[in-house]
């Protein structure tokens, strides 16, 4: 336990290093294109009164009010590392991309951890192959609800300390208030959304481990499809969860992951069901029966 939590520490830990640094590089950026357009006659004040768009055209795109955009960036840059809503700025990375692949693999260690270390015929004898496995499966739902929100306790008093700091760093630059989504900044939903996610993942990796009783091999193949394989379709469960992140997260700390394919009809989750609900059931009809022997 005391692992993970470091782990969930570290990982969430990164992020809020990730938006801090995403502060300055913002500020640079929006003067930078400040200059430019002041250059070419064009105010903050005509940009910020003119609506801004991504035009797409074939594969490429551009936007077209560049200092509005800029300066919309940067000031939502620097008010990430609010306390209000540092909660997203530190899981928004983490939840994406560390939580899966760390919880995944505690998961997998949970269900051969009994077995490496030459206790699973007692506690299965004491206990019963049933109630061990819903014990680790109650294990693998309690330990995410601990090690996520504890996580994000912490790392919300550093952000106070960090944001002292950052706060004469730029506020002055922004006249302009730049209106924001409540819906994508409640910190209750991004924790209990980065929860669910890890929760989720810590199922998976403890009935994948329950059936193979491996950890090594299950873990790498986590890893490579999590980082490597892109998204197979809008059913894919990573692109079903980046399109709830979309309103959940609003991705001011500069990391934006990458723009889920169309996944709105609720058929699209009957996949992620079945596939969730058939490894359930599989891995422990597995457990049980192997358990027998051991």
């Amino acid at each position: 336990m005391a692992t993970l939590s470091a782990a969930v520490l570290v990982s969430s830990c990164l992020g809020l290093v990730g938006a801090a640094a995403n502060v300055p590089a913002r500020i640079d950026r929006y003067l930078a294109t400040k200059d430019q357009a002041e250059h070419n006659g064009i105010t903050l004040q005509a940009a910020m009164s003119a609506p801004v768009n991504i035009v797409r055209e074939g594969p490429r795109s551009f936007i077209d009010n560049p200092l509005r955009y800029d300066y919309e960036a940067a000031f939502n840059a620097l008010r990430a590392m609010e306390p209000r809503f540092v909660v997203g700025s530190s899981l928004e990375m983490a939840t994406f991309i560390f939580f899966p692949a760390i919880f995944f693999i505690y998961g997998c260690s949970l269900a051969v951890a009994d077995l490496r270390q030459g206790l699973l015929s007692q506690r299965l004898e004491l206990e019963g192959s049933k109630a061990v496995f819903i014990g680790k499966v109650a294990t693998s739902v309690t330990v995410p609800m601990v090690a996520v929100p504890l996580s994000t306790a912490i790392l919300s008093g550093l952000a106070i300390m960090m944001r002292v700091f950052m706060k004469p760093a730029g506020s002055e630059n922004f006249p302009y208030f730049v209106e924001y989504s409540p819906a994508s900044s409640n910190p209750v939903l991004q924790a209990t959304f980065s929860v669910l996610v890890a929760t989720s993942f810590c199922l998976i990796g403890l009935f994948v481990g329950a059936a193979s009783r491996m950890l090594l091999l299950p873990s790498l193949a986590c890893v490579l499809v999590l980082m490597i394989l892109p998204f197979v379709g809008g059913g894919d469960p990573r692109n079903l969860m980046a399109t709830i992140g979309r309103s959940v997260f609003n991705y001011w700390s500069g990391f934006n992951p990458n723009a889920p394919l169309p996944a709105e009809s609720w058929l699209l989750w009957v996949p992620t069901v079945v596939l969730a609900s058939t490894l359930g059931v599989g891995s422990f009809t597995i457990w049980v029966r192997r358990s027998k022997s051991s």
